[in-house]
């Protein structure tokens, strides 16, 4: 049994510890930028910049960047203010226009065109 305590006591560190290194973890990161965003595909981030609806859904429109929600509805009081948003960063295309054999375009975005989103949206302060 004495063999056991101190292998228990390490098993109880290394497990307090993990929790706090998950806790402390910190926020994702704030992408500002076209460059940050393009290293940051796949991961959870933040964006800050005005709120706005747009076609393909509610969209935080920040210098140089516009990063779509498509999942997710901000409230209308923020629209047209300053807002954080946190989900998983993508380009995507989808949603584009597709053109049919006649030449007809169907509703979406230009052909070829590629946004960013990010995915599970959540406001944050």
């Amino acid at each position: 049994m004495r063999a056991a305590a101190p292998l228990l006591a390490g098993v109880l560190i290394a497990s307090a510890c993990a929790g706090a290194g998950a806790r402390d973890r910190g926020t994702p990161p704030l992408v500002t930028t076209l460059s940050e965003a393009r290293s940051a595909v796949g991961k959870l981030v933040r964006v800050r910049g005005t709120a706005q609806r747009e076609k393909m859904g509610d969209a935080i429109d920040a210098p140089g960047l516009n990063v779509v929600c498509p999942d997710w509805r901000l409230p209308d009081q923020d629209l047209g203010q300053q807002v954080t948003v946190e989900g998983r960063l993508e380009l995507t295309s989808e949603g584009a226009a597709v053109v049919g054999p006649g030449g007809e375009i169907s509703q979406g975005t230009e052909p070829g065109l590629s946004y960013w989103v990010l995915r599970g949206c959540v406001r944050r302060p």
